[in-house]
């Protein structure tokens, strides 16, 4: 049985890795309590395991979980401006590192969104693209013809290079 002296030290670090909650918070926290009892077999979590389970997570932000949110950063189809925003911080990882190397960099960042979006950041808004209607092909009769104007005009235009470059060097 812990002494009078140890009970006081561990409510003092519960408090400090508490401070800053309010009571929805702290509710949040003991709702969640369940799922995390289910995913790590051990009870009861740290105060700084607690304090995480108490914060808002990608949910409450309408932020997709970490798999669907790499999956879209992936295919760059976002259903939030935080993934679009975690994608961009880390272009140079899908560019030039394998899947398991990206996939960890994007996790990094996006736990990083996840904080900008508990401080309130605002990300920028997705802008869509408008679809780009292609206009049809012309007909081979055409692109041939159209091919063979492009020839004489190359063809035209090395030769006026040559005269110009022949006359100047007169």
């Amino acid at each position: 049985m812990p002494d009078q002296r140890s009970r006081r030290a561990v409510s003092a670090v519960w408090a400090e890795r508490l401070s800053g909650l309010g009571f929805d918070d702290l509710q949040r926290g003991i709702d969640r309590l369940p799922r995390y009892l289910r995913a790590h077999n051990w009870w009861p979590p740290g105060a700084a395991e607690f304090r995480e389970l108490c914060l808002p997570g990608y949910a409450d932000f309408g932020m997709p979980p970490l798999d669907e949110a790499y999956a879209e950063a992936t295919k760059r189809e976002y259903s939030h401006p935080a993934v679009a925003w975690a994608r961009g911080r880390c272009q140079h990882a899908f560019d030039q590192m394998n899947a398991t190397e990206a996939r960890r960099r994007f996790a990094r960042e996006y736990d990083a969104a996840l904080i900008k979006a508990r401080e309130g950041f605002e990300f920028p808004k997705l802008h869509k693209a408008l679809p780009q209607k292609q206009p049809p092909a012309p007909p081979a009769e055409r692109q041939r013809e159209l091919a063979a104007e492009m020839r004489r005009r190359l063809a035209t235009e090395r030769f006026d290079l040559a005269q110009e470059e022949s006359h100047g060097s007169t």
